[in-house]
């Protein structure tokens, strides 16, 4: 029998834990317990940061994340037992420069998520109004909700293009603004200071051995007849290291002199001059083509508003269904930019709080080392690098797996097969859908269902590369699918080697769709409620819908 300890102080933990460890961790669930609807939802987000909070949930990064948050708590609690060398004020000044960026990096991300929960309600509710307002008016059910989809496209492809065009502006657009000659001498000036910090890092280590070499110079001269006086001694001795320095000195011409811009450095330094490498390629006609693209998306924004009023008329419940929508769409696309900024500044203050806790690791080495919580604080310092290597090296060495099996999963469920080749995921987190010839589908407009097959993978592949044995639930898995893509996504549900739990409504899991698994079905549960008074009550029995061919 399994149980606590007597003496656990926390019996509910230590079962949590055990059911973690044993059975399915908390940040894998969501992708073994889902709602179908919410999947439809989650299908319309950016496919790369879906990608990423996949693996994320599939390695648990959030607890390393953790675990190096506390490392860098403890080492700074350390740092302060030690008296201040000569470092004093840059040590405390950094302390407070990474709290801040801290602080940013942790709001932002937890408004992330915020926005996300929000996001997810909000689209699902969007979901259920473009169903019902394409049931009516003069035009054809297929008619308008074609319009209300293109509507939501264009108004989605419209943000992108403004999201384009302000990470433009935040980004290379000012560095082209001040022209090749200025971005030339800023180049060479930071390869310069490259090359000079490795001739110092050099020189360094070369002063470094210099009183290995003057000691095995000194055994040397005991062999000399006759003996070297003391001061002959102190005269070869400085002879050598003459000689020493003169491997460095003077510096190689292509160094600079001396270092303007110190707070670059290491990585920051190549991201630098990334920037302002890839500055070149910005011209006035990229800006002028993004401006191209907004207007002719308003443009076409507008005709669309302009269509879906004239078919659904100016009726009392449906234009208050409609005026409903239009706030939604607001909400959503003001959220969307929110999380575009929000998104922006993780990268951004994340690349400058790397650099700033190496710096501080740095100095940290330079405390009284003979002091144990100087040692302690430069350990955890040390650790908490390494976990942060880790985290940026992690996703990219599961992109392949991930990307593999959503390849099989795609494969099997979507029908268009001869228009999808594979998914591939970039170094840096980018989702591309190749199709026959390399080209990228996904700067094709893809259909709704086509984007939850996305989805559905998505949530297989991490629970295929996880390697859990764990029950599959899902409920209303089949959500805007079309025909064809029910039964696809069917089939490859009823072939996983654990089982799956499927919570389907009367017209989901019915008839053909039915059918395609029936021969894998191994029970059938009717959900039943009543509702007595002001409070009702549900229970489960055997059996399905009728007609089904599935009673108990």
């Amino acid at each position: 029998m399994v149980e606590p300890p007597r003496t656990e102080q926390d019996p509910d933990g230590w079962w949590r834990e055990w059911i973690a460890r044993t059975f399915l961790p908390p940040h894998l669930a969501p992708f073994f317990l889902f709602d179908g609807e919410a999947a439809s939802a989650y299908a319309e987000r950016d496919m790369g940061a879906q990608v990423k909070e996949g693996i994320d949930g599939l390695l648990g990064l959030v607890w390393l994340r953790r675990l190096a948050q506390s490392l860098r708590d403890y080492a700074a609690n350390r740092r302060g037992q030690v008296a201040k060398g000569p470092d004093a004020a840059t040590i405390v000044r950094l302390e407070a420069e990474v709290k801040q960026l801290e602080a940013e990096v942790a709001g932002a991300e937890e408004r992330l998520k915020e926005i996300e929960t929000e996001l997810a309600g909000l689209e699902s509710e969007r979901l259920t109004l473009t169903r019902k307002l394409a049931g009516s008016g003069g035009r054809t059910r297929a008619e308008l909700e074609d319009l209300i989809r293109a509507k939501a496209d264009a108004e989605r492809d419209l943000e992108k293009v403004r999201d384009k065009l302000s990470s433009l502006a935040d980004g290379a657009l000012p560095f082209s603004l001040v022209g090749g000659a200025l971005r030339a001498r800023l180049i060479d000036r930071l390869a310069k200071e490259a090359r000079r910090e490795q001739w110092l890092a050099s020189a360094e280590e070369t002063r470094a051995r210099a009183e290995t070499v003057l000691a095995t110079a000194a055994n040397a001269f005991a062999c000399v007849a006759p003996p070297l006086t003391e001061g002959q001694h102190a005269q070869v001795r400085e002879a050598i290291r003459g000689a020493l320095e003169t491997l460095w000195n003077p510096p190689p011409q292509d160094v600079a002199e001396d270092f303007r811009h110190e707070h670059a450095t290491g990585r920051l330094r190549e991201a630098v001059r990334a920037r302002l490498e890839d500055a070149a390629s910005i011209t006035a006609g990229t800006v002028a083509d993004i401006l191209e693209q907004e207007a002719r998306l308003a443009s076409a924004l507008r005709k669309f508003n302009a269509e879906i009023d004239a078919a659904e008329g100016t009726g009392g419940g449906l234009e208050g269904d409609r005026e409903r929508l239009e706030e939604l769409q607001r909400r959503i696309a003001a959220l969307s930019r929110e999380e575009g900024e929000k998104r922006a500044i993780v990268s951004s203050r994340g690349e400058d709080l790397r650099q700033k806790r190496a710096e501080l690791a740095r100095l940290t080495e330079t405390l009284d080392q003979t002091k144990r919580p100087a040692r302690l604080a430069k350990r955890a310092e040390q650790i908490a690098l390494m976990l942060d290597n880790l985290l940026r090296d992690a996703r990219p060495l599961q992109s392949q797996a991930i990307a593999e099996e959503m390849t099989r999963a795609i494969g099997a469920m979507a029908h268009k097969k001869d228009l999808f080749r594979r998914v591939d995921i970039t170094a840096d987190g980018e989702v591309r859908l190749l199709g026959p010839g390399g080209q990228n589908l996904r700067d094709y407009d893809l259909a709704a269902g086509e984007k939850q097959v996305f989805t559905q993978a998505l949530f297989a592949a991490v629970a295929a590369v996880s390697q859990r044995v764990f029950p599959l639930v899902i409920d209303t898995p089949l959500g805007r699918l079309d025909e064809e893509h029910r039964i696809g996504v069917l089939r490859f549900l009823a072939e996983r080697p654990s089982q799956v739990i499927l919570i389907s409504t009367d017209t989901e899991v019915v008839g053909p769709y039915l059918d395609a698994v029936r021969d894998r079905v191994a029970d059938a549960w009717l959900l039943r409620n009543v509702t007595e008074g002001d409070s009702g009550r549900s229970w489960v029995e055997r059996g399905y819908f009728p007609g089904q061919g599935l009673s108990p």
